[in-house]
């Protein structure tokens, strides 16, 4: 059971924090949440993940890269064991094997991914990137409020290996993403997975965008919660690609230019 003082003292004596959670509380309260003719559309534009890939990268590249994944497997292993010697839960992990598809197929150089808990995504992410030589990660994760030292368990399954290719920001995206964005150029990859709140996704996909490189990936999960990301395909004019993954809905658009299909 979590010691509830020191929650509680641990959010009153952390006044950063205070922005954040004003904000949580807004969003709880915010009306524009999903609708269920919101599922219907996003039903009907899903379609299997690696059909996505394959419209993406190519039929050859995917069938390569989908034919040797010896390493992902036993990452996959790892992990499993690594988050049950964890001692506090955290959130559920992401589609792991399409995000490190993605990254061995796109090949980035820089990765920027919101919201990490025991790290799976990160540690797909890194995999990728590891195998492909080159690129780097940057992380934005605000730790459990609810935990005491939450700190200390972000990113814990993480293997040391692929660390070295990992840059971590604890604390609010409205903190850390513009910090940053004021180092990096470009982005050549997005993993959305933070704030679900239509506010949240729409503040961060506007910050992004614009320095994500021409043909690069902005993923975002759980798309179903509200209209967040169908809309922000339609204001940038580009086609929004649905997969479902355990009974909610990943979203992925393509920034057009080069490498684009």
């Amino acid at each position: 059971m979590y010691d509830w003082w020191t929650v509680l003292w641990q959010n009153l004596t952390q006044p950063q924090l205070w922005p954040e959670l004003l904000r949580k509380i807004r969003n709880r309260v915010d009306a524009r949440r999903s609708h269920p003719d919101d599922l219907v559309e996003l039903r009907a534009l899903a379609r299997p993940w690696q059909e996505i890939l394959v419209e993406l990268f190519g039929e050859d590249a995917v069938a390569r890269a989908q034919a040797d994944t010896t390493e992902f497997e036993a990452l996959v292993r790892e992990l499993q064991e690594k988050e049950r010697a964890c001692p506090v839960r955290l959130g559920g992990g992401a589609h792991t094997r399409l995000l490190y598809l993605l990254t061995r197929l796109g090949r980035p150089q820089v990765v920027v991914e919101t919201g990490v808990a025991y790290g799976w995504s990160s540690a797909s992410v890194l995999l990728g990137l590891a195998q492909n030589g080159c690129g780097r990660l940057y992380s934005s994760d605000l730790p459990y409020p609810k935990i005491p030292r939450a700190a200390d368990y972000a990113g814990w399954v993480v293997p040391e290996r692929l660390r070295r290719y990992w840059t971590l920001r604890l604390g609010p995206d409205r903190q850390n993403l513009p910090e940053m964005l004021r180092g990096l150029d470009r982005i050549n990859l997005v993993h959305y997975d933070s704030d679900k709140s239509w506010h949240g996704r729409l503040w961060a996909a506007r910050l992004l965008w614009p320095k994500l490189d021409a043909g690069g990936l902005f993923v975002a999960d759980d798309i179903q919660d509200n209209r967040a990301f169908l809309e922000f395909c339609a204001l940038q004019g580009v086609t929004a690609l649905v997969t479902e993954y355990q009974g909610k809905y990943i979203g992925i658009c393509r920034k057009p230019g080069a490498g684009s299909a």
